[in-house]
């Protein structure tokens, strides 16, 4: 049963991996896959629904992406979608979203402005308590994410 792999990075890690785990099935790699009727199962952070439309005998989807929704649009095939949940993914995605939402509302910027110009002043800002974060989707890693901020005082919606 060829598994077809279309990761987004670290192809080669994927790939071993798989074999590693699966060594009675071939791992096929996109776009050299060769006969799509082969193709039941599909493991890929994105794919075209053209490109899985080909896919006759397809099974199952492993989606190795943070969100399943890109699968479950009108013409993907009506297969189930399992999707990947790693902790150490959301607590990276937590630590990115923090970095970029304190940087806002500490005005990093305007501080790092202020140092290349040799500058040193006061920049004010909005305490964390004040300051409002919104998350779009509170799945596995928007609960985490925003647990993060309202773990550090913020304002979730």
């Amino acid at each position: 049963m060829p598994i077809l792999l279309h990761p987004f990075s670290h192809v080669e890690e994927w790939k071993d991996c798989l074999a590693s785990r699966f060594p009675e099935d071939e791992i096929r790699m996109w776009p050299e896959f060769g006969d799509p009727d082969e193709i039941e199962f599909v493991v890929a952070w994105v794919m075209k629904r053209s490109a899985l439309s080909q896919f006759k005998n397809l099974r199952a989807i492993l989606s190795l992406g943070a969100g399943a929704e890109q699968w479950m649009k009108p013409g993907i095939p009506d297969v189930p979608v399992v999707r990947l949940s790693d902790p150490n993914m959301s607590n990276e995605m937590a630590t990115y979203a923090l970095h970029w939402v304190i940087r806002l509302q500490r005005q990093f910027a305007k501080h790092e402005s202020a140092q290349v110009e040799v500058r040193w002043e006061t920049v004010s800002y909005t305490p964390a308590d004040e300051f409002r974060v919104g998350i779009l989707g509170f799945g596995n890693i928007g609960r985490r994410i925003g647990n993060a901020f309202v773990d550090l005082g913020y304002q979730v919606n």
